[in-house]
């Protein structure tokens, strides 16, 4: 329970974090992100807490990331603009933001993540089109499973 420590952002060398079913509070501490700037954090899991406030942009910055999980939160806000439209976030295969209360338009990201294989938006206000993933100069060849359901 509590907050997340943001202490955990002072180390040198962090591969994997898992914070799932943790009753944390609180918002995500963008002094989380100071290994990631480093290029360590390769998979992310803080989901089912407690967590609130908007998606870090900070996490653009993740150039190692490859598994995301935030679903199962309070996040409110929309999915900011600069996260999805980010190449540091190249090697991302998982994105998990289910279950939250996430508002705008689905964007359109899909295409820019070519290493995406699990996309998880449901249970959220998202609203909009669903973006082209067939696009001619686009490759999701490697996208398996793509959740939009509503709650």
């Amino acid at each position: 329970t509590g907050a997340l420590p943001s202490e955990i952002g002072r180390c040198s060398v962090l591969d994997y974090l898992s914070v799932v079913n943790n009753s944390l509070t609180g918002t995500i501490p963008t002094d989380l992100f100071r290994s990631v700037l480093r290029g360590t954090l390769s998979v992310l899991y803080a989901a089912n807490n407690m967590l609130n406030g908007t998606i870090p942009i900070q996490l653009m910055n993740m150039r190692t990331l490859s598994v995301l999980d935030l679903g199962g939160n309070q996040l409110e806000g929309s999915i900011p603009t600069e996260l999805v439209n980010s190449r540091m976030l190249n090697m991302l295969t998982e994105l998990d933001l289910s279950s939250n209360l996430l508002q705008g338009t689905i964007p359109a990201f899909l295409p820019e993540l070519r290493n995406l294989v699990r996309v998880n938006l449901a249970a959220n206000d998202l609203t909009g089109v669903i973006p082209s993933l067939f696009h001619p100069f686009n490759d999701l060849s490697k996208l398996l499973v793509l959740f939009l359901v509503v709650p």
